[in-house]
């Protein structure tokens, strides 16, 4: 980090926990997962929960979570110079990246919220029912 002359700008913060991940969240502008394979990707629906434009990979889950050009932005995987680019368009452009984290900020409480989950198990339920009666 010292020789690329980062130190004061960026987090390497490892594995967190509890409320230092929560700290790590509210303080953080950027949530970036550069990563080769995510099922899922809880770690970037809390980003999204905590208002963080998101900066992700096209692999597994990320497609279905993340907006690319509304909630966050998604490069291809293995490719430093596409994501740099990313990760540079919302560091120059302030508003851009606060109005990617208030739409994922939206998106994830409307589809991702404990309630969301649980209207969307009931409504399986009733479906099923239906289809059985």
């Amino acid at each position: 980090m010292k020789r690329l002359l980062i130190r004061d700008q960026v987090t390497f913060a490892g594995w967190l926990e509890g409320d230092a991940k929560l700290a790590s969240y509210r303080t953080a502008q950027i949530f970036c997962l550069p990563s080769h394979y995510e099922a899922f990707g809880i770690a970037a629906l809390e980003a999204m929960f905590a208002g963080l434009p998101v900066v992700g990979t096209r692999v597994g889950g990320f497609a279905d979570l993340v907006e690319h050009g509304r909630s966050g932005l998604l490069v291809a995987p293995s490719n430093p110079a596409e994501l740099a680019n990313a990760l540079r368009a919302l560091l120059d452009d302030a508003a851009l990246a606060a109005g990617m984290g208030k739409h994922g900020r939206h998106r994830a409480f409307e589809h991702f919220s404990s309630d969301a989950i649980v209207e969307g198990y009931v409504d399986v339920y009733w479906r099923t029912m239906r289809e059985e009666a």
